[in-house]
C-alpha cells in the first residue's frame, strides 16, 4: 500500500563537467549571435510561463496533520510534474495506516487552480487480495505563485480473492499547503 517517492529524477544535477572550446573570428560571432537568440527565446518563454500557471520549481510543505507535501511544477509552469502527499487512512475495521498519494502531469489553469482524480487503481497485495484505490486533489497557487494550498482525499476498498470487499479505508478531506 505504501509507495516511496524518489524526487531525484526531478532534481537539478550539479557537478557535471563543462567542456568549452575557444572560438575565434566568424565562428565566435556566430556563436554569440546564436547565444543571444537563445536568451531571447528563453526570456519570452519564461514570461509566458509565469503568466500561464505556477512558477516552475519545487514547493514543499505539510498537511494539517503534519504529513509532508512535495510538489514540482514543470519548467513551462503549466503543469504540476508531480505531487506527493502523506496522509492517514482510517478503516471501517477500526484499523488504519499511513500512506501517500501522488499525481503526475496535472494541468494548471491560468488562474492558478488545478484538480485531478483517479479511480479503480488496482494494487495486488498478494494471496489474491486486491486494493482498489481512488483519489482526488484540487488546489490553487497564490497570485505571486510562491505558495499553493488545496485539499485531497484517498479511498481504499480492500477485496479478497473472490472479489468480496473486506474493508474500506478513507483519508477524509485533507488540507495541505506548500511554498517555494
Amino acid at each position: 500500500m505504501f509507495r516511496s517517492y524518489d524526487p531525484s529524477p526531478y532534481l537539478h544535477r550539479h557537478g557535471e563537467a563543462s567542456h568549452r572550446r575557444r572560438r575565434s573570428g566568424r565562428g565566435r560571432r556566430r556563436l554569440i549571435a546564436v547565444a543571444v537568440g537563445a536568451l531571447a527565446v528563453v526570456a519570452i518563454a519564461a514570461t509566458g510561463a509565469a503568466a500561464a500557471g505556477g512558477r516552475s520549481g519545487n514547493y514543499a510543505g505539510f498537511t494539517k496533520s503534519g504529513w509532508p507535501v512535495a510538489l514540482r511544477v514543470a519548467p513551462n509552469g503549466r503543469r504540476i510534474a508531480k505531487v506527493a502527499i502523506g496522509l492517514d487512512m482510517t478503516c471501517q475495521s477500526g484499523g488504519g495506516y499511513g500512506a501517500y498519494d501522488s499525481y503526475v502531469s496535472v494541468a494548471i489553469k491560468p488562474s492558478g487552480a488545478f484538480k485531478s482524480s483517479y479511480s479503480d487503481f488496482l494494487v495486488d497485495e498478494g494471496q489474491g487480495h486486491v486494493a482498489a484505490l481512488s483519489g482526488q486533489i484540487s488546489g490553487t497557487f497564490n497570485r505571486t505563485r510562491t505558495a499553493v494550498s488545496g485539499r485531497l482525499q484517498m479511498h481504499d476498498t480492500e477485496r479478497d480473492g473472490q472479489g468480496n470487499p473486506t474493508d474500506q479505508c478513507d483519508s477524509g478531506s485533507v488540507a495541505f499547503s506548500a511554498s517555494r
